[in-house]
């Protein structure tokens, strides 16, 4: 379910904000560091899914601290693929939590939690090496 989250988020951008999105050629980077108020309404529910990701980020990882995926999945790929709401709400300044404190706990789970092949490659999955 978390990886359909993060396309439901870039779909959200791509449709409504594409100043937000990487994905788009007429974007420019890094992008807007405050919301115009004529996105403010359409990216309710992208911002959304950036704070309810937060909320339950505690509970669903049993309140431990340090290195750990943004939501408790078997996969490594699926929750950071939220990382960019994460980071775009941190980026603008979102009301809801310790946005950029997740995005590096979620970046540390990847590049030192996560199984790797011989050389290198990030699992997919957390319980044994697979790349897909």
């Amino acid at each position: 379910m978390f990886w359909e989250l993060g396309t439901r988020a870039q779909s959200i951008l791509e449709m409504n904000a594409t100043r937000y999105s990487v994905l788009s050629v007429s974007s420019s980077l890094p992008p807007p560091s405050s919301v115009p108020d004529s996105l403010s309404s359409p990216l309710q529910s992208f911002f959304q899914i950036a704070q309810d990701t937060l909320a339950g980020r505690g509970k669903s990882n049993g309140n431990i601290t340090g290195p750990q995926p943004l939501i408790k999945d078997g996969s490594a790929a699926d929750p950071a693929s939220i990382g960019f709401a994460v980071l775009i709400a941190n980026w603008t300044r979102q009301a809801g939590g310790d946005y950029a404190g997740a995005a590096k706990d979620q970046l540390d789970y990847l590049l030192f939690s996560v199984p790797r092949t011989s050389d290198g490659a990030i699992s997919h999955r957390v319980s044994q090496v697979q790349l897909w």
